[in-house]
């Protein structure tokens, strides 16, 4: 007889299955057919920009509410990869790694037999910052360079790796990974494609589009200059409309894959790490430094080999659930006081208490140039506070918090505070809040 310790934990006898945890960079979870199923783009009108993944998810538990636990990559896949929330991972900027006392799924994993591979497209994932552990292969690459003189890159062959590169090749990596997989493997997949949208590449350029950003956007507009307070709505449309195409190609890609996986003998978890704001008149541009709603609520997909669905889709949830639910299932103990850990298994219910935390430098999307804000007025704070990025001089902290239905985010900056309060709708959406700034 097959022992398994509760109704959604693999048996105890049972030989445990693959697993694939494929990351999607900046995927925002209402652009998702599964997750929002009315979202259509001008190019695409009739379909969804994601029906690969729509598919894959009629056999899957789509968590519709789950929130990130930090806005920009580095921070966010630490908090995936342990299932803790920052402040207790450690890595909160380029200064830090990841506590070596808290162990990565990776570690967990391979402990308990499995063969652990890694697939990687960003510069974060780097072993100073604690990413490699537990690894058996780890390869990892950013657009067109693979850091082959890098010591991170476990397994990697500078002959092999170090000619021309896309945002194909790592799909390429991980289906030829697929063809011929290990036993008992687990795969951590992660895609840029998504998060580099503005690239100039031919596969991000917009069936029919002949507008002025057919051949990309300098990184250094997007992200790091006020070239958005310039733009027109139609312009700013033209550029959602390319990040939408990115999610469109990233999603043929990921179909390839899913096509290649024995479902019946494997795990596969697809999350996006955060998501994308283009808001620019509430500073909502880009990623890195804000925690509202555009930012933090990404897909969370969950296909067990033997059928299994989670009891509670529609409740709030985090990326530091996807460590715990796992470990659950397959029967691993945790390696550290599951009390400890900021995530909580989903097969239980989970209080709506869900938190999110930025740590970095802020800018103001009016100045000409890019420079630091010295000191800021009440009336700057209040009209002017938007882009923001770890690269300036200014520190600041904000953490998010989800409790009973209402998101409070606190952003300190200095010896200033500003406190927003905002309802969240059905659809996980933040509606009309409210601002206080104090001392």
């Amino acid at each position: 007889m097959k022992m398994r310790t509760n109704e959604y934990s693999r048996a105890i006898d049972q030989p445990k299955p693959n697993v694939v945890l494929a990351v999607i960079d900046t995927l925002r979870a209402d652009h998702v057919g599964a997750v929002n199923p009315g979202y259509q783009p001008k190019w695409n009108q009739g379909g969804s920009l994601t029906p690969n993944i729509d598919y894959f998810a009629k056999h899957c538990t789509v968590q519709k509410k789950c929130m990130s636990a930090a806005s920009w990559t580095m921070v966010a896949n630490a908090s995936i990869m342990t299932g803790m929330y920052p402040w207790n991972h450690g890595l909160t900027d380029h200064t830090k790694t990841m506590d070596p006392k808290i162990p990565l799924i990776s570690q967990q994993l391979k402990d308990a037999g499995y063969s652990t591979h890694a697939i990687v497209e960003n510069k974060n994932f780097q072993e100073k910052f604690g990413y490699t552990r537990g690894f058996d292969t780890f390869h990892a690459e950013y657009m067109h360079t693979v850091q082959s003189d890098s010591k991170h890159i476990i397994g990697h062959d500078p002959q092999k790796h170090s000619t021309f590169k896309d945002h194909f090749h790592v799909f390429e990596l991980a289906e030829q990974f697929l063809e011929n997989p290990p036993e008992q493997y687990f795969l951590w997949f992660h895609t840029n494609m998504v998060h580099d949208f503005y690239f100039q590449e031919p596969y991000y350029e917009v069936p029919g589009y002949k507008g002025p950003f057919k051949n990309g956007i300098p990184q250094d507009d997007i992200k790091f200059r006020p070239f958005w307070k310039d733009l027109s709505p139609g312009e700013i449309s033209d550029i959602i409309e390319r990040y939408d195409y990115s999610i469109s190609t990233t999603d043929q890609q990921i179909g390839k894959m899913l096509d290649m996986i024995d479902l019946e003998n494997t795990v596969v978890i697809i999350a996006g790490d955060h998501g994308e704001g283009f808001q620019p008149e509430k500073g909502q541009i880009y990623h890195c430094g804000r925690l509202n709603q555009d930012i933090l609520h990404v897909p969370l997909m969950f296909h067990f080999p033997d059928g299994l669905n989670l009891p509670y889709p529609e409740q709030v949830c985090s990326t530091t659930d996807i460590v715990p639910t796992l470990l659950e299932y397959l029967n691993i103990k945790p390696q550290i006081d599951v009390n400890k850990l900021g995530g909580r298994s989903l097969t239980g219910e989970r209080d709506d208490h869900v938190m999110a935390y930025e740590k970095g430098y802020l800018y103001f999307w009016h100045l000409d140039h890019l420079r630091p804000v010295g000191w800021f007025t009440e009336d700057q704070i209040e009209q002017e506070r938007r882009r923001i990025s770890y690269r300036s001089a200014t520190p600041f902290s904000i953490i998010a918090e989800i409790k009973d239905g209402v998101k409070v985010i606190g952003t300190s900056v200095r010896d200033r505070h500003i406190m927003e309060w905002f309802e969240l709708d059905d659809q996980f959406q933040e509606t009309e809040g409210y601002m206080h700034i104090g001392r």
